[in-house]
C-alpha cells in the first residue's frame, strides 16, 4: 500500500482553479440538502452568490497556507460566524458540509486525471481532519468519519438521496458569470489571456456541451496534469498556484478584493495573516526558508530529483523482498546544522528537525517501508544544559500537538502511532498529547510509526528482561532465553517485526545504543547529510543499499 509525502497534500491543495471548482461543486450540492439548503438560499448568497465563494476560498487558502496559530484563528472565526446558526451545532451537518468540500477537491483532480486513488483519498482525509477543530476533546467519536473519496461519495449520495450519476453532474456547476469574467479581465500579459481561459474552462457544462472551448480546455489541462501536479508552483505561479490565482480572480471583479479583504479582517484583524506552508509552521520565529538553509531549488533540479526518485523507487520494486520490514532512523546531526548556520540557539535546529520528520516517514511508507522508528530524544539527551533540553521538549510537543492532532491525515490514512521509551518523566502537556495521539490511531493498521522519546537501548533490554521473568514466575533465571526478552522490547510488545535496518545521519558510524537488543542482525546505512538536509533521493538511495544486502544470518 503506497501513502504520499507530506508534500504532496500541499502540492494538491495549492491549485486555485481546482479548489475554486471545489467551492463552487460544494455549494450546489450544500443548496440540495433540506436543512443546509433553505439557509444557504437565505443568507447573502440569494443576493451575492460570490461573496459566500469568496469567503469559502479565503478559509481554505488560510487554513492550507497559515500559520498554526492562523489556523486557530479560522475556525474560532468559523464559529462565530455560524454562533445563530442551529445546523452548523451538529456533528453530522457540519460533516456533511464538509464532505461536500472534500467531494469537490477530489472530484476536480479526478476529472484532469493522473492523480492516484491514494492521493485523492489523502485531499478527502486532510479536508475531513478539519472537523476534529471543532470538537477535539471527542477525538474518538471522528474515526469513523468518511476518510476515503469513495466513502465521501457514499455518504452524500445517502444524505441527498440521490445516485452517483447526479453526483458527478454537479462538478463544475458554474452559470454564465463566470464565462462573462473573460470580458472583464485585463489583457496585459499572457498570464492574464491564459487566465481568462482558465476562468473560462471553470464554466464547462460537461454533459451540456462537450465541445465548449471550457471542454478543450480540460482536454488539455488532462495532457498536462502529469508535470502541474508537481511543478504548478515553478511552472505558473501567476496562474494555478492559490496565491496566484486569487490575485488573478480580483482582477475580474474589484468587489472579490473588498470581501476578501473584509474576510480576513473579520479573522485575523488584519488584512495579511502570516502567511507559510504547514511545514514553515515549523521554520525557526521569524526564520525565512533561506535563512533556515531551505532555498527553493531551481525547477531543473526538481524535475532532476523526481526522475531519480522514479528511477530510485522502480529499484526498489525489484527488491521488495529484500527491504526492511521495520527501519529505525537515528536523527542526528540538528545541532550541528544550527551551528554551521549560525544560527542564535541550538533548538532551532530542533525545530528544523521537526519539520523533517514530517516528510521523511512519509517518504519510507511510499518506498514499502511499514514500520519506520524515529528516535527524537534519548535517555543521555536530558544532560544536555537546561535550555536545550526544554527546547527540544517543546518541539516534540508541538510536533504532536500542532502536526499530529492539527494538521496530520494520519488517522485518515491509517497510521499507527507510539511512542517508545520512558514516558514517566516527561511533562504533562508533552504526555497527554502523546496519549490523545495514540488513542485516535489505535485502530489504524496500515503503517506503524512510532517515535522514541527518552530512548536508550540498555534500559530497554532491562526492561524486557524484568517483564519477562515477572511473566515467567518462579525460577525465572533458568527458564529466560533469547525468545522472552524479544517478546518484551518495544518492537515485540508492539507485534511488529522487530528492527532490521538502521539509518544513521551526519556522518557519525555508531548506533549510540539504539536499538541494541535488535542491532544484532540488523543492517546499518550511514549518510553523511545533517538531518534537517536529508532529501528524498538520499533516503531511497539507502534503502536501495540496504535492499541490495545479502543476509545470511549466520549461515
Amino acid at each position: 500500500m503506497s501513502y504520499p509525502a507530506f508534500t504532496d497534500m500541499y502540492g494538491l491543495v495549492d491549485r486555485g482553479d481546482i479548489v475554486l471548482s471545489a467551492v463552487q461543486t460544494s455549494l450546489a450540492l450544500q443548496l440540495s440538502h433540506p436543512i443546509v439548503g433553505p439557509y444557504v438560499q437565505s443568507s447573502s448568497y440569494r443576493t451575492n452568490p460570490w461573496k459566500r465563494t469568496i469567503q469559502t476560498l479565503i478559509f481554505i487558502h488560510c487554513w492550507f497556507h497559515g500559520a498554526v496559530e492562523d489556523r486557530r484563528k479560522v475556525v474560532k472565526w468559523l464559529v462565530s460566524a455560524h454562533a445563530d446558526v442551529s445546523w452548523f451545532k451538529s456533528k453530522d451537518l457540519r460533516t456533511f458540509v464538509l464532505c461536500t468540500l472534500a467531494y469537490g477537491m477530489a472530484a476536480a483532480h479526478r476529472e484532469l486525471g493522473n492523480v492516484s486513488q491514494v492521493k485523492m483519498d489523502l485531499i478527502v482525509a486532510t479536508v475531513m481532519m478539519v472537523a476534529i477543530q471543532f470538537d477535539d476533546e471527542h477525538l474518538e467519536e471522528f474515526v469513523d468519519l468518511p476518510r476515503t473519496l469513495e466513502q465521501v461519495e457514499q455518504y452524500l449520495i445517502k444524505e441527498l438521496n440521490a445516485d452517483y450519476a447526479s453526483l458527478k453532474k454537479s462538478v463544475y456547476p458554474f452559470n454564465s458569470e463566470i464565462l462573462s469574467m473573460k470580458s472583464t479581465m485585463t489583457l496585459r500579459t499572457v498570464l492574464d489571456l491564459s487566465n481568462s481561459i482558465t476562468l473560462r474552462s471553470l464554466a464547462r457544462i460537461a454533459n451540456d456541451n462537450p465541445q465548449t472551448n471550457g471542454s478543450l480546455y480540460v482536454t488539455t489541462m488532462q495532457l498536462l496534469q502529469p508535470v502541474l501536479v508537481n511543478f504548478h508552483e515553478q511552472l505558473c505561479p501567476s496562474l494555478l498556484s492559490f496565491d496566484g490565482f486569487l490575485v488573478q480572480l480580483y482582477r475580474t471583479n474589484p468587489e472579490f478584493k473588498k470581501i476578501a479583504d473584509q474576510t480576513k479582517m473579520d479573522i485575523f484583524g488584519t488584512q495579511e495573516p502570516r502567511q507559510d506552508s504547514i511545514l514553515d509552521s515549523f521554520l525557526p520565529e521569524n526564520m525565512t526558508r533561506e535563512e533556515a538553509g531551505l532555498q527553493p531549488r531551481p525547477l531543473r533540479q526538481l524535475i532532476d530529483d523526481q526522475i531519480r526518485c522514479a528511477v530510485l523507487r522502480g529499484e526498489l520494486k525489484t527488491l521488495e523482498k529484500s527491504l526492511p520490514r521495520h527501519l529505525a532512523i537515528i536523527m542526528d546531526g540538528n545541532r550541528r546544522y544550527a551551528r554551521d548556520r549560525n544560527f542564535k540557539n541550538v533548538v532551532m535546529g530542533y525545530t528544523l528537525g521537526a519539520r523533517q520528520m514530517m516528510q521523511v516517514f512519509p517518504w519510507c511508507f511510499s518506498a514499502g517501508i511499514n514500520s519506520v522508528t524515529l528516535w527524537a530524544m534519548s535517555t543521555d539527551n536530558f544532560n544536555r544544559p537546561p535550555e536545550e533540553v526544554s527546547g527540544l521538549i517543546m518541539q516534540m510537543t508541538l510536533f504532536f500537538e500542532d502536526f499530529l492532532l492539527l494538521d496530520a491525515s494520519m488517522p485518515m490514512m491509517g497510521v499507527r502511532v507510539r511512542v517508545t521509551g520512558n514516558k514517566s518523566i516527561l511533562p504533562d502537556r508533552l504526555r497527554t498529547a502523546i496519549e490523545r495521539v495514540e488513542k485516535l490511531t489505535s485502530n489504524n493498521k496500515n503503517f506503524n510509526l512510532q517515535i522514541a522519546i527518552n530512548y536508550g537501548g540498555r534500559e530497554e533490554i532491562v526492561m524486557a528482561v524484568k517483564e519477562a521473568m515477572k511473566e515467567l514466575g518462579p525460577d525465572a533465571i533458568d527458564k529466560l532465553t533469547p525468545a522472552h526478552i524479544s517478546a518484551k522490547i518495544y518492537s515485540g510488545q508492539f507485534g511488529l517485526p522487530p528492527v532490521d535496518g538502521i539509518l544513521r545521519t551526519s556522518g557519525e558510524v555508531r548506533l549510540s545504543g539504539f536499538h541494541l537488543w535488535e542491532s544484532n542482525s540488523a543492517e546499518f546505512v550511514f549518510v553523511e547529510p545533517h538531518w534537517p538536509e536529508l532529501t528524498e533521493v538520499q533516503l531511497l538511495r539507502a534503502l536501495v543499499d540496504l535492499g541490495k544486502r545479502q543476509r545470511r544470518h549466520g549461515k
